[in-house]
């Protein structure tokens, strides 16, 4: 049998949350009712506006944007051929050892740290990347999403269910009620026929 609970917690002085308290014979389940406040309301901005405000914080910037920008391209350059030369020492590693096939497990263990450690840095320069951050950040937020909206549907299947037990609670009640009123109408008739007789 379920029971429902409203209770309201003062966290702090004029901030209240409101929580639900589920109760089954199994599980015990507190589930938060977010607020709705009103400073939290988002402001919608149309895009133009967004622009104007854009353009007019960038007025005395560009040029410091274009260096910041061009010493950001030449220092990913500089990283890619610091990589490539790298690849090739570690290419020209792996064409000898390919001549040689006979390798201790000193020199695998080695080979094997040294295949990771590639791998983790050119994990880490992609992650470094604005398009990896940028679909890092929608992948992030999809999840979220996903989140929220599983926690939307098992609310929803709460509430179903409570509403279901609630009406089976009814329906068991009227039952018991009829009952009750045929056993009275049983005692009654009964009294009845005895002052007869």
């Amino acid at each position: 049998m379920l029971n429902m609970q409203r209770n309201s917690q003062a966290k702090e002085s004029n901030k209240e949350r409101e929580t639900i308290q589920i109760i089954s014979k199994d599980l015990v389940r507190t589930i938060r009712i977010p607020r709705k406040d009103r400073l939290r309301e988002s402001i919608v901005l149309p895009s133009s506006e967004f622009k104007r405000i854009i353009s007019e914080s960038q007025i005395g910037v560009k040029e410091e944007r274009d260096a910041l920008k061009q010493a950001h391209e030449k220092q990913k350059e500089e990283k890619t051929k610091a990589a490539e030369v790298r690849k090739h020492q570690l290419q020209d590693i792996d064409l000898s050892r390919k001549q040689n096939p006979a390798l201790t497990e000193l020199e695998l263990d080695a080979q094997k740290r040294a295949q990771l450690i590639t791998d983790r840095a050119s994990a880490l320069r992609m992650e470094q990347e604005d398009e990896v951050k940028k679909l890092n950040q929608l992948i992030l937020g999809a999840k979220c999403q996903a989140t929220w909206d599983d926690q939307i549907q098992e609310k929803k299947e709460i509430r179903i269910k409570l509403d279901e037990e609630e009406k089976r609670l009814d329906i068991m009640m009227e039952v018991e009620r009829c009952r009750a009123l045929e056993t009275i109408e049983k005692i009654d008739e009964l009294r009845k026929q005895q002052r007869i007789k």
